[in-house]
């Protein structure tokens, strides 16, 4: 019965954010709301002494949902250790990019999509130098 209530609620709440005009959809009420939740989740972070600034602050919560994702790894059995869960993630999150740009239309196959994320990690190197 309460989740129903959470439901109605967070349906009530979106439906606010379109007939005041700050968004023009459900979809976007739900970015905003989750923006609006998520900056105030930061300012936590701030507000209890954990960061100096905003942007310390999400720093620290990257940092602390990293740390809880490669734990999630190791506890389910995918990974013996956070080191290897870090390696774990990395090939799934690299993976994930090169069938991004199957799927985009951008090339046509997952060698394609190396070839072309390599060019472009070559790319933003040497724009830094």
């Amino acid at each position: 019965a309460s989740k129903l209530a959470g439901q109605r609620a967070l349906a009530a709440s979106l439906q606010k954010l379109v007939d005041s005009g700050e968004a023009a959809t459900l979809e976007e009420a739900q970015q905003v709301l989750s923006r609006s939740g998520h900056q105030a989740a930061l300012q936590g972070v701030v507000e209890r002494g954990d960061a100096a600034t905003l942007e310390e602050a999400q720093v620290l919560h990257s940092q602390r949902g990293r740390a809880a994702a490669l734990q999630k790894l190791v506890d389910s059995g995918d990974a013996a250790t956070l080191e290897e869960a870090s390696k774990l993630a990395g090939q799934r999150g690299r993976a994930a990019a090169l069938q991004k740009l199957v799927d985009s239309g951008e090339v046509a196959t997952l060698e394609e999509a190396s070839k072309l994320a390599g060019q472009r990690a070559l790319a933003a190197s040497l724009q830094k130098l």
